[in-house]
């Protein structure tokens, strides 16, 4: 029973730490789509982001979903898509 009381404790000092990166993992996702919607629109040079993409996208799915996200905003703002 004492077992079982320190595992709920020490679980729920995590949950906070989980919740904050299911929302940068969603912030990735959906950065991710909006570049992949209006990335290639063929005006100007198709190549605008795309570094600064690939690195988020990387960082995203190495689990370091704040620092890829950070990375997919910057490819977004190169775009200029509001």
């Amino acid at each position: 029973m004492r077992f079982l009381l320190v595992f709920l404790a020490v679980s729920c000092a995590f949950l906070p730490a989980l919740a904050q990166e299911t929302r940068d993992q969603q912030r990735c996702r959906e950065l991710r789509a909006l570049y992949d919607r209006y990335g290639n629109r063929g005006e100007g040079n198709s190549f605008n982001g795309k570094l600064e993409r690939d690195i988020g996208v990387d960082l995203c799915r190495r689990g370091q979903h704040a620092a890829g996200a950070a990375e997919l905003e910057k490819a977004v703002k190169i775009l200029n898509v509001q």
